[in-house]
């Protein structure tokens, strides 16, 4: 460690935390066969104490940096100080696997199952634990506090000395209310500059900031970055030069300010979003993860010398040491249960699995006061720049690896996307079902999806409904396809086919395809939707049946965006682009208002509205092909379905990967799978067109493989995939007539500004100097890099 930091004080609200936990009651005889204690013969419950609160900041601080910690100390043991001496925090332990990963299943460890709550004075405030005279530094170099809001804030005689009579660098661990206390004041009026505030993302909702979670992280960011900019009720956070935001143990985002004014950084898990390490990874709960961020956080600053540019490493090892401190929980032991120490902290593990790359971008600046995210910001877009098409070839070759290791990416079982609309869908839908399948239910969770046709709509809703992970919830798939019946007594059969699989102790997903279908007249079916999935019942003749706890899904085969079903606006207005999911409205031609009209009296005579009010959430599935002229990451969609397809074939055609798994494609043959203007069909498409190629026996996916352009035009337009396959053909043979134009321009503008004829650069093409003719060919070798670049291909 840094030899200048010599006194580091620790301060705050202090809890003794009551760590509780189940007995199983013993066997009636012991090991010598003699009868137990009858108390013996029932569940028990064990308590163990331990120092939490500012002292546990002081331990794992030691812990981190190896150096010697101010602290309040305690009068006496903990399981002997009183609620009315100090405050009591009681949570209840269980045991969990270190991991999901099937090898840890055995390998358990206790963490929190259930916080309890507190138990303090009944009259009267807590008085705050204050630091010995010999141990209050006024000199301090560095003072850390956490304010947990419980009476510290407001004991001015508990601060340390450092606070109100030195300059020390100061971190704050803050809980809510924000703002307006005497401490806070204090610390912005005399260190506002030298102080890093940290607060939980949580606590910011609970006081009423709108930041959105487990969307993306795009989303989550430009959501803190509006609210600090436009909610007064957080103003008081910019104060501090440097404010950081935990979201769980997957993200952060540090805001703060240089010479340069305000600026913002994320910091996250490009595998995860919010929520999903607890989730995924390491379920149960602990207390103190924010106390591990503060302290892997001092002690990289300790590193740095306290220089607070060195804040973004402490960011990034405090996530980390967050993560091991719920892996590690209190230990394997009931008789030693405790904290982690000093083995939580430190750099990343590359090697272990559950320590991916934290990755970290800067946020864009807000610019609209009432658009949170007006130009749909997205890290791929923002990391990739021009070389989204070397991104997506890397994807086809090479799959999702290393390469992709700071862009996020959302898995669903077998569906994986880096496309940030798509993402915001999936997991707001999963979201919604999760919290449905947690509770009893006894009416179905509606939910529809669009999209063109092969799109994958019943795939991609399938693969994040069996991702959704409920204890003693088992999903089971129904599919009826609407289009095939003749009567509503097909729609009372299915009903019943759901009610028999719930009473089966199922839950049923069901897909009502193509549920926009005709049937006598248009949208016929949705009135015969209304009852059953508002009241959970459907009606035979004078019976009526309960349906029970399961999952409607409506997929729509004439729709292809929730606007377009609507058709409150006529079929002109579409959700193109990024932002497809928002309300995106358009104005009609003075001649089609009429027709406009007529189609919304259309959808209201079908029950369209009350059909729309009864669903709980949609999804518009972009599909393969570009849905709009914002839609700019459909060569990513492509991209990553692509190398799903060729990962299907694997089996049977090995011969096309390498031993590294790269798939072995001709660059002209994988320049027109990505630039296809259009594949006619979808999926289904992409698919035909592998399986009619020619591949056994080859090592490499080349244009012969392809089958002819008879074949080809079914599913794409053949000519112009023909040109596509053959561009760095047709570029090369006019590589010398576009070296020559691009001379002939250079002599033109040199003209205009007066450059002499005799300048050997001045020449005709003839009597050009060799060396000068190559500069030309090299720069026009550069045109088809260029219009890769903006997304265009070369034709003569």
């Amino acid at each position: 460690m840094a030899g200048k930091i010599e006194k580091i004080v620790v301060a705050g609200d202090v809890t003794i935390d009551w760590l509780m936990w189940r007995v199983q009651p013993e066997d009636p005889l012991d090991k010598e066969r003699r009868p137990r204690l009858n108390w013996q013969l029932y569940w028990g419950t064990r308590m163990a104490a331990r120092p939490g609160g500012a002292l546990l900041l002081a331990r794992m601080v030691e812990a981190a940096t190896g150096l010697p910690v101010l602290a309040p100390k305690l009068p006496k043991r903990p399981e002997d100080i009183s609620p009315g001496e100090n405050l009591h925090s009681l949570v209840m332990l269980s045991r969990y696997p270190f991991s999901t990963e099937k090898k840890d299943e055995n390998n358990l460890v206790f963490r929190v199952q259930e916080l309890l709550g507190y138990d303090g004075p009944r009259k009267g405030d807590l008085q705050a634990l204050s630091l010995a005279e010999a141990q209050d530094a006024a000199d301090a170099d560095l003072v850390i506090i956490d304010d947990a809001g419980n009476g510290f804030r407001d004991q001015e005689q508990a601060w340390p000395k450092a606070v109100t009579q030195g300059k020390p660098l100061v971190i704050l661990k803050k809980s809510r209310p924000f703002g307006n206390d005497s401490l806070w004041k204090t610390l912005c009026q005399d260190h506002a500059e030298r102080l890093v505030v940290v607060v939980d993302a949580d606590d910011l909702r609970s006081a009423g900031v709108n930041i959105s979670r487990r969307l993306s992280w795009e989303r989550t960011a430009k959501d803190f970055l509006w609210q600090i900019t436009t909610n007064r009720g957080l103003q008081c956070l910019a104060t501090p030069r440097h404010l950081l935001v935990r979201f769980g143990l997957d993200g952060a985002i540090h805001y703060y300010r240089d010479q340069e004014g305000a600026k913002v950084r994320l910091y996250y898990d490009p595998l995860r979003v919010e929520g999903d390490f607890n989730e995924e990874v390491c379920p149960g709960k602990m207390t103190g993860l924010t106390i591990a961020l503060v302290a892997a956080m001092t002690a990289h600053l300790i590193k740095n010398d306290l220089h607070l540019e060195g804040i973004a490493e402490g960011v990034r090892e405090g996530i980390y040491a967050s993560r091991r401190l719920l892996q590690q929980g209190f230990g394997p032991d009931e008789d030693h249960l405790e904290y982690p120490g000093a083995n939580i902290f430190g750099p990343r593990q590359p090697n272990q699995v559950k320590e991916p790359l934290i990755a970290d971008i800067d946020i864009p600046p807000h610019s609209h006061l009432d658009d949170a995210d007006p130009y749909f910001w997205t890290i791929l877009q923002d990391r990739t720049g021009t070389r989204l098409l070397q991104v997506t070839q890397n994807i086809v070759e090479k799959g999702i690896g290393p390469d992709l290791d700071y862009f996020p990416i959302a898995r669903f079982g077998k569906l994986i996307t880096l496309d940030r609309t798509e993402m915001e869908s999936f997991r707001s839908i999963k979201n919604i079902a999760t919290e449905y399948l947690k509770e009893p239910q006894t009416r179905p969770l509606s939910i529809a999806v669009f999209g063109p046709p092969g799109s994958g709509k019943s795939f991609g809703v399938t693969q994040v409904a069996q991702s959704i992970k409920v204890a003693g919830v088992k999903l089971e798939t129904l599919e009826f396809n609407l289009s095939q019946w003749d009567s509503p007594l097909d729609l009372i059969k299915a009903f019943h086919k759901v009610r028999d699989m719930v009473l089966g102790g199922k839950v049923p997903l069901v897909f009502f395809d193509e549920f926009d279908s005709e049937f006598q007249g248009s949208l016929g079916w949705l009135k015969y939707f209304l009852d059953p999935m508002q009241s959970g019942k459907f009606k035979e003749g004078e019976i009526i049946h309960p349906i029970g706890k399961a999952i409607f899904v409506f997929a729509g085969g004439t729709s292809e965006t929730l606007k377009k079903f609507c058709r409150e606006q006529g079929t002109a207005v579409e959700e193109d682009g990024p932002k497809a999911q928002g309300a995106r409205g358009s104005k009609e031609a003075p001649g089609r208002e009429s027709d406009a009209e007529a189609k919304e009296e259309r959808f209201r005579a079908a029950k369209g509205p009350d059909f729309v009010s009864r669903l709980k959430g949609y999804v518009n599935i972009l599909g393969v092909n570009r849905s709009g002229p914002d839609d700019n990451l459909y060569l990513i969609r492509r991209a990553v379905l692509w190398r799903g397809l060729f990962e299907k074939i694997k089996e049977n055609f090995p011969q096309l990967f390498t031993k590294a798994q790269e798939l072995q494609i001709h660059p002209s043959a994988l320049w027109a799978f990505l630039m296809a203007p259009k594949y006619k069909h979808g999926v289904r498409s992409m698919e035909a067109i592998l399986s009619m190629s020619e591949l056994s026996g080859r090592r490499v996916f080349e244009q012969a493989a392809l089958p002819p352009e008879s074949q080809l035009d079914l599913h794409v337009d053949a000519g112009f995939f023909r040109h596509l396959l053959a561009q760095q053909v047709m570029f090369k043979a006019h590589r010398e007539k576009l070296a020559q134009l691009i001379h002939e321009t250079y002599r033109e503008d040199q003209k205009k500004a007066g450059r002499l004829n005799d300048d050997p650069a001045m020449q005709p093409w003839e009597a050009l100097r060799k060396d000068l003719k190559e500069s030309n060919r090299l720069q026009a070798d550069q045109i088809p890099d260029k219009l890769t670049a903006v997304r265009c291909v070369f034709l003569p």
